[in-house]
């Protein structure tokens, strides 16, 4: 229950803090036992009415004594029993993660409802919490302040009692009239962190915790959605305030995050938690991937304008000497303009590294030899950024020329807590344009060193912009993708002088961060390499991206629908064939071969695709295309935006995503350095942020309303037959490489694969 007007309604205060009106109220109240444990009234006052504080306690007294029936005292909730919900706002973890989920899923069913033409969803522009978690010190504290206001709004009944006003009778009475809206101090819901206040904002007006909006409350939107579904997260109303929702673990509870038992450790899952299995999707998926996080928020961003947004506003969230921002790239351009003039990377370091935040980049050692632009452009990344203050930057050599450092990830820690973005996007011009980019993309002061109208793309500038798929990250998963970042940086080569004088702020055994939302996540590398730790050297390798894209495709039960630049690797070829008798199909968009920077491209694209369909039954099952300039015959692809696909994604069964730096060859599974994030709703959450990106992708290509796209097995048919659509078939043998233009497989795709891979135990396992 809550008080008729919520002081917190804007406030962004964190749990257990007061304001100066309630510090005001004098000494910390002593803990008694009789009628039962609570606050006694002994720092009660009123000093406006010494007279009446003896009718205060009274009351106060009465209350505690009708509230003790109900509930125990809860005098405060552990600090690490907690996490924030929304700013300031804090509930006990597990509903702080359900509420999360609950608060996504209406307000996906509200832009839902909206699209429909809902009448009452239409006139709801958005809502969210207005109060949660509060100390049992500081309910003592409004409770002593907001008295008078009780007073006040009870006079005329309290003088019609036959004692009086202030009488014996009338302190029952006004005990029964407050407790009808507010739980004793110590005994209340928000007390135990698993109770909130929410608001709403109508085009008519915001409706609050306010008896005179329960009329409205109840017929709007929210309330009826929540009436409808919020028990499916464990959540329940107190039916006198239409505001007030409650959490009483249930089912839903019981998927979220438990600590891993120390029997099952692990190394490839150190530091990282299991859930507790649940029923379908969820757990299926769990079993299949067997490591990772739950709680997180996984946002999908398609193309360079919604990740460069993302990249500036993360590190732009950096902002003080506590926080820190640490980049990996392997094609990185600082001064390529992110959103306009003045946000380029070397803008946001500089400002980021005056304001005491640390600033870390290591990009590839590109070898000058055979990538001559790509050195050149990284020895001026490096000088640039080292001028600025807090800012230090190396290159990292990865040791053979055969082999490079391809992950892309950023990780800041912070007034948003630790974010991080990863995928397929490299900060490069021709992520946002065509090249040459139009003039005002670049800062002005950018070196032409050779390679200015180049972006290591490949595509010769015929598919610019790229197209591409990245992610941005928060929860718990965070903490792994750190991790990434800090073996990178441990195993990096050259000198470590920067870590003696300036130690890395971010710690490989850190806090796990706070619950978000409703996916669960796990982190994939392709690593191999010494750490030179600060507690010594070890080797470490790890094929973990191999490890959870085979057990995806092997996972599936529907579908698989994939993005991919390269589309060579034989073990993932193995994988799709032993599952595509069960499957309706297997559709793969890929760059075209045309503009491929892969040399011998078109051979090994058709040994790939021909060892899945050559004998097979089930070869018609398999479909894939090219982004297209338009539906035309023969198919252009040559001139348009978006042509060259550069994602390295999937989408299976529209319950689990994997996004990445990792291409589907020997590269990515195997040898350069990689980086891959698979990701799936818990169970009780029905955000489906798996179903929605394959549809906005599916949008994107296909030029139909995701209305059209909802199944993702009927719509498939779209592909070929949408009179919009920008898509065309692949024929393997519609073209072939030049004349010497190939190269062996120990340059093109080196394999470092060894006997216990995934690659060879869990292909030899499924067949």
């Amino acid at each position: 229950m809550t008080d008729v007007v919520i002081a917190d309604v804007s406030g962004t205060q964190p749990a257990g803090a007061q304001s100066a009106s309630e510090q005001a109220s004098g000494a910390e109240p002593s803990i008694v036992d009789r009628p039962c444990r609570h606050y006694g009234p002994d720092a009660l006052s009123w000093p406006a009415h010494p007279e009446l504080e003896s009718f205060m306690r009274a009351t106060y007294e009465a209350h505690v004594a009708r509230s003790c029936r109900w509930r125990a005292f809860q005098p405060s909730v552990p600090e690490a029993d907690l996490a924030e919900v929304v700013k300031g706002k804090y509930l006990r973890r597990d509903a702080a993660a359900l509420a999360i989920r609950m608060l996504d899923d209406a307000r996906e069913a509200l832009r839902q409802a909206k699209a429909a033409g809902d009448a009452g969803a239409l006139d709801t522009r958005s809502f969210g919490i207005s109060s949660a978690y509060r100390s049992a010190l500081r309910q003592y504290r409004l409770w002593n302040n907001r008295f008078s206001g009780y007073m006040a709004d009870t006079d005329t009944k309290r003088a019609g009692l036959p004692s009086g006003p202030v009488g014996d009778e009338a302190a029952q009475w006004l005990a029964r009239w407050i407790g009808g809206w507010l739980a004793a101090p110590g005994f209340s819901n928000h007390n135990d962190g698993r109770a909130i206040d929410l608001f709403c904002r109508l085009t008519s007006g915001v409706l609050s915790a306010d008896r005179r909006d329960i009329p409205r409350w109840r017929t709007t939107w929210l309330h009826q959605w929540l009436t409808a579904n919020a028990s499916r997260y464990d959540f329940h109303p107190y039916l006198k305030e239409p505001w007030h929702w409650e959490h009483r673990p249930g089912s839903a509870s019981a998927t979220l995050v438990r600590p891993r038992p120390a029997a099952e450790s692990d190394a490839e899952a150190e530091g990282r938690q299991l859930i507790a299995a649940g029923p379908g999707a969820a757990a299926y998926w769990r079993s299949q991937l067997r490591f990772g996080l739950a709680g997180n928020t996984v946002e999908p961003l398609i193309d360079g304008q919604a990740a460069f947004r993302a990249i500036q506003q993360a590190i732009e969230s950096a902002e003080n000497s506590d926080h820190f921002v640490y980049l990996l790239g392997w094609w990185t351009d600082p001064w390529v303009n992110l959103t306009g003039p003045g946000t380029c990377l070397l803008d946001l370091f500089e400002r980021a590294g005056r304001r005491g935040v640390q600033v870390r980049v290591l990009v590839w050692d590109a070898p000058w030899l055979f990538a001559r632009q790509h050195s050149n452009l990284h020895d001026d990344v490096v000088h640039a950024i080292n001028r600025l203050p807090n800012c230090h930057a190396e290159q990292d050599d990865s040791g053979s020329s055969r082999k490079s450092h391809h992950q892309k990830l950023l990780v800041v820690q912070g007034r948003d807590g630790l974010v991080a973005l990863c995928g397929g996007v490299d900060v490069n011009a021709d992520r946002v344009y065509d090249l040459p980019p139009p003039p005002g993309s670049y800062r002005s002061d950018r070196p032409h060193d050779g390679w200015e109208d180049s972006s290591g793309s490949g595509s010769g500038g015929s598919g610019n912009p790229l197209h591409d798929v990245h992610a941005r990250l928060t929860g718990p998963t965070a903490l792994p993708l750190l991790r990434v970042f800090l073996r990178r940086w441990w195993a990096r080569s050259g000198k470590q002088d920067i870590d003696r004088r300036s130690p890395l702020r971010g710690s490989f055994n850190q806090p796990l961060p706070a619950v978000t939302g409703s996916q669960f996540v796990r982190v994939g590398e392709t690593f191999n390499g010494v750490l030179h730790r600060p507690d010594g050297n070890v080797s470490s390798r790890q094929v973990t991206v191999q490890d959870i894209w085979l057990r995806s495709i092997l996972g599936a039960r529907r579908f698989i629908y994939m993005e991919e630049q390269y589309l060579i690797s034989d073990c993932a070829a193995a994988a799709i064939k032993a599952v595509l008798p069960r499957l309706a199909h297997v559709t793969i968009l890929i760059a075209p071969s045309e503009i491929t920077d892969m040399p011998g491209v078109w051979a090994r694209r058709k040994k790939f695709i021909s060892s899945i369909t050559r004998g097979n039954l089930y070869a018609d099952r398999l479909h894939v295309y090219t982004r297209t300039a338009g539906q035309q015959q023969p198919c252009i692809r040559a001139n348009a935006p978006h042509l060259y696909v550069h994602a390295k994604m999937a989408v299976i069964d529209d319950e689990l995503m994997l996004m990445g730096s990792a291409n589907c060859n020997n590269r990515g599974w195997e040898t350069d350095s990689e980086l891959v994030i698979a990701s799936f709703e818990d169970d009780g959450g029905t955000s489906a942020v798996a179903g929605r990106l394959r549809m906005a992708l599916w949008e994107h290509h296909l030029g139909v309303p995701r209305s059209a796209l909802a199944d993702p097995v009927n719509s498939r048919q779209l592909w070929d037959t949408a009179s919009t659509r920008r898509v065309c078939r692949y024929d393997p043998d519609g073209g072939h490489d030049a004349h010497l233009s190939d190269r062996p497989d120990f340059i093109v795709d080196p394999s470092d694969r060894e006997p216990g891979d995934p690659c060879r135990t869990l292909l030899s396992a499924s067949t």
